[in-house]
């Protein structure tokens, strides 16, 4: 079986550094064709060269990086504090990365600068109906990809997204997830326009999914490069989710890696249409669900609501038992 050909469009994050890792755990199952950057967890400048940095420290620059969009549609988003409180100020925990840092992105090999957007569409295009996107930062590049060609999601094979909720929690405001948050427009142009099978994984089906402390301190713990890595990126994530009281260790983008690995992660997947709330004070960002099919529309994504927890925790380990 010939592996599954995959954009993975994040914002790096530890949770999107995770996931990126999960990818290359599967080489077997998946090939990574280019890794494309946009702001969120960071700034464009931090997430970008977190990616490289990734590349580098597990000397996989064979695998191209474009830089994507600096800010939201709209330019309504704007981080205002100083340091990210999950994440760390540069995405990553604001720690060096022994033998990578300090690193000069321009001189990297794999490094384009190609627009993530036009990088996307270019790649679609001589890969019709063979690449699955991976969207887990704001939907921005994405969106901007639909505008310079309006058959990009048709030419994709699927979509795979985090982002978005259906019961209206949410990680970070009032009512909306962080990625949409980031861009509301960007969101409610993918659901409508990209005409492509998406799945969704949404924040509330992340949350259920989060993984003991138990099971976190035996794979940081591992004797592995790679499980040092995480260990020591995810320090600030520890630290502040202990700060909170958090009993457990969530996995977010990394369901949708997982489930593009093995698609039998999902055990509960809802087709449904959904849109992205853009005017409400308090609900801007929110997935708004027609549950009833008021709306007669057929359904443009497949929310899943429920994962093998085995089956995820096993793809998740994958990243930290990587050695070489």
């Amino acid at each position: 079986m010939s592996r599954k050909k995959l954009i993975i469009d994040c914002d790096p994050g530890t949770d999107d550094a995770h996931a990126i890792l999960m990818a290359l755990a599967a080489c077997d199952d998946v090939d990574v064709l280019a890794i494309t950057t946009v702001y969120g967890n960071s700034f464009i400048e931090d997430t970008t060269r977190n990616v490289v940095r990734l590349l580098t420290y597990y000397n996989r620059l064979d695998i191209p990086v474009f830089k994507g969009c600096a800010s939201s549609l709209t330019f309504s988003w704007k981080r205002t504090k100083p340091s990210n409180p999950y994440h760390g100020h540069d995405g990553l925990g604001d720690v060096l990365i022994d033998g990578v840092d300090p690193i000069d992105v321009s001189s990297i090999k794999n490094y384009s600068n190609e627009h993530a957007s036009t990088a996307m569409c270019r790649l679609v295009s001589e890969n019709p109906g063979d690449i699955t996107l991976v969207a887990i930062g704001p939907l921005t590049n994405v969106a901007v990809a639909l505008m310079l060609d309006g058959q990009f999601g048709e030419k994709l094979k699927n979509c795979v997204i985090m982002g978005g909720n259906f019961m209206g929690q949410e990680d970070v405001g009032t009512s909306a997830e962080f990625n949409w948050t980031c861009d509301p427009e960007a969101a409610h142009c993918v659901l409508a326009a990209l005409h492509t099978p998406i799945t969704l994984f949404p924040v509330e089906t992340c949350l259920k999914a989060a993984v003991t402390w138990e099971w976190y301190d035996a794979m940081a713990g591992l004797p592995t490069k790679s499980a040092a890595l995480l260990k020591k990126i995810n320090e600030h994530t520890v630290h502040y989710l202990l700060s909170q009281h958090s009993d457990k260790y969530g996995l977010y983008d990394q369901l949708a890696v997982a489930y593009v690995i093995n698609s039998s992660v999902a055990t509960e997947v809802q087709p449904i249409y959904a849109t992205i709330e853009l005017h409400g004070t308090l609900t801007r960002g929110q997935m708004v669900i027609d549950w009833k099919n008021t709306l007669d529309r057929k359904p443009n994504v497949s929310v899943v609501t429920g994962v093998d927890q085995q089956l995820c925790e096993q793809l998740a380990a994958a990243a930290f038992q990587l050695d070489f």
